[in-house]
């Protein structure tokens, strides 16, 4: 599977490169796959680019606090929580899981 997913970023990578215009559906995708392989690396490549395109949307906000969450930096899924105008419950739910897999379930109360 992981062969899969190394084949994706490169993919992502070829679009870069042929300056094919990114959006929130590719940010969204490629983002997942980051989750899926624990990178943080590639993770906080992408929030850099998402960043520079503009507003991102809640679906790719959500993206990123999963991934920060799977990699275990969940200070930084925390932070792009906050920054999610309308949370729900898949936003919650990342946020959660994340904490519980770190243990950090006394953050929540916080």
């Amino acid at each position: 599977m992981n062969d899969f997913y190394t084949e994706v970023i490169e993919f992502y990578r070829c679009m870069r490169l042929c300056l094919i215009e990114q959006n929130n559906v590719i940010f969204s995708i490629i983002l997942k796959v980051a989750s899926e392989l624990r990178d943080l690396n590639k993770g906080r490549q992408l929030h850099y680019q998402i960043a520079k395109m503009g507003s991102p949307d809640s679906f790719v906000l959500t993206g990123l606090l999963d991934m920060y969450a799977k990699c275990g930096t969940v200070e930084f899924a925390r932070d792009v929580l906050d920054e999610i105008a309308e949370k729900d419950v898949v936003s919650w739910t990342s946020m959660i899981v994340g904490c519980m897999q770190r243990e950090m379930v006394s953050w929540l109360y916080h």
